[in-house]
């Protein structure tokens, strides 16, 4: 029961964390664009006023999504044996097509929209980057702290 309660506990903090940049993302894309958006796509209709319910809704799938293909190929929960590259490349590729399915799902940019689909591509990667970078300085340090714990550890164990 307690490693459910932490799973879902990771899940819901996960999630929110994946929805808060994608809301932060939209924010900026939305400040940057101004009312030009209103006329390219739905999920810029309110223009320079803000973003819609609707949108955010969206948004917060995206980011169920995203959190369980994390879970999928980004832990040792579902999948044991897979080096890190393969891991990684799954991954993003599966969050590319299911963002891509998501924005032709709800008609975020028109199919023949160039110009909206390579600004979109642009700010999607520079996110992910972003995020990648995060997400892995937050493991190095984590794992500096563990390592530092670990030789603190070893260091009473021979002075026993």
């Amino acid at each position: 029961m307690k490693e459910k309660m932490k799973y879902l506990s990771w899940l819901i903090k996960e999630i929110i964390a994946s929805f808060g940049a994608g809301v932060v993302t939209l924010g900026v894309m939305n400040c940057l664009m101004g009312d030009i958006g209103e006329k390219v796509s739905p999920i810029f209709s309110l223009g320079k006023a803000g973003i819609s319910i609707d949108t955010l809704a969206q948004f917060l799938l995206l980011a169920v999504f995203a959190v369980i293909v994390k879970d999928v190929f980004m832990t040792d929960r579902w999948i044991k044996n897979m080096s890190v590259f393969l891991r990684k490349s799954l991954y993003f590729f599966v969050i590319i097509l299911g963002v891509f399915a998501m924005s032709r799902l709800f008609k975020w940019f028109p199919a023949d929209a160039a110009r909206a689909w390579i600004a979109f591509g642009i700010f999607f990667s520079v996110a992910m980057a972003f995020i990648t970078i995060l997400t892995r300085t937050k493991e190095i340090t984590e794992n500096n702290k563990l390592q530092e714990a670990l030789e603190e550890f070893q260091k009473r164990k021979k002075e026993e």
